[in-house]
């Protein structure tokens, strides 16, 4: 059984009251439109695994993703508060973090997405990234669970280039000032 959208939002014919005209009941009319729904369910499973998959690039979703994601104006992304999207060579899958999918939205909870989009059916994907881990979710509705399909660590080039940025800290150093942001 699938659900196209929210009863509320459904019907735009409320007004019409008794000049309604029901749809037909046809037996052609209701094979067609279960074939409609079947393809509506696949291309949200299909959007559901390319979101979930590392080739997913949060500038440019492509044509299984409303049009509306992919900007037309080249906007440089390293000024936003999620920074700019990981190529997929950089991300590493971690399968082993989703065993702790409670902990994992306990944390989520509070954090603030780096991605937010929504689809016409008013699924909401979201991409969070806490230091070098990238965590993506859905969620079905507002007030829907957070279903947590993937997470991926920084890896190959970009963990070296971390590792050289960062400097250890013995004794006989001194802070000397700290920027918070």
């Amino acid at each position: 059984r699938v659900a196209l959208a929210a009863p509320s939002r459904l019907s735009d014919r409320r007004d019409d009251g008794a000049a309604f005209l029901p749809p037909p009941t046809g037996l052609s009319y209701l094979k067609r439109l279960k074939a409609l729904v079947g393809e509506e369910a696949a291309l949200m499973r299909r959007r559901r695994e390319v979101f979930f998959s590392p080739l997913f690039d949060a500038e440019c979703a492509g044509p299984l993703f409303p049009p509306s994601w992919t900007s037309m104006i080249n906007v440089d992304s390293q000024s936003g508060a999620g920074g700019p999207p990981l190529p997929p060579s950089l991300l590493v899958a971690r399968p082993d973090l989703l065993v702790e999918e409670a902990l994992l939205r306990e944390t989520l909870e509070s954090a603030t997405p780096a991605f937010d989009k929504a689809a016409e059916e008013g699924t909401r994907f979201l991409i969070f990234r806490i230091r070098n881990l990238e965590v993506r979710a859905v969620r079905a509705s507002p007030a829907g669970e957070l279903c947590i399909g993937a997470a991926f660590s920084l890896g190959g080039a970009a963990r070296t280039a971390a590792a050289a940025e960062s400097v250890p800290v013995d004794g006989s150093r001194q802070v000397v000032q700290v920027s918070c942001y």
